[in-house]
């Protein structure tokens, strides 16, 4: 009877390697996420009406979703 060892220790393999996204693209969903908040106060400084108001805040958020 053969006796199995089970490591605790991550697997290496190639399949493995490589599946985190870049810094890159970290970057760029922050900074998209940091323009679309800022546009939400410039809408929000801006004298609009109420409903024209709160028709681009739902537009945003649902961008940043």
């Amino acid at each position: 009877m053969a006796q199995e060892t089970h490591s605790l220790a991550p697997e290496t393999s190639a399949e493995h390697t490589g599946t985190h996204p870049s810094e890159r693209s970290y970057l760029m969903v922050f900074g998209w996420l940091f323009a679309l908040s800022a546009s939400a106060y410039i809408v929000d400084l801006m004298s609009l009406p109420r409903g024209l108001q709160w028709t681009f805040y739902v537009i945003i958020a649902c961008m940043k979703v």
